[in-house]
C-alpha cells in the first residue's frame, strides 16, 4: 500500500479558477474608502465641536447673571 503523500504528489488536482483575487482587491478598495470616510467624519465632527465650544464661550450663558 503506497503512502498517501506519494499518491497526492503523483496526481495533483487542478485548482478551479476562483474570483478571490478580484474579491480581495475590491474589498481592499472598499475598506480603504471606509477608513478615509470615517477619518473625514471624525475630523468634521471635531471641527463642529470646536466651533460650538467657541460659540458657547463667546455667548454669555443664561445662568450667568453677572453682566
Amino acid at each position: 500500500m503506497p503512502p498517501r503523500r506519494a499518491k497526492a504528489q503523483s496526481q495533483p488536482q487542478p485548482q478551479p479558477p476562483t474570483m478571490w483575487p478580484l474579491v480581495r482587491a475590491i474589498g481592499g478598495v472598499v475598506l480603504g474608502l471606509l477608513i478615509i470616510w470615517l477619518a473625514y467624519e471624525q475630523g468634521h465632527a471635531a471641527g463642529l465641536q470646536a466651533q460650538s465650544i467657541a460659540a458657547c464661550r463667546e455667548a454669555k450663558p443664561l445662568w450667568n447673571k453677572e453682566g
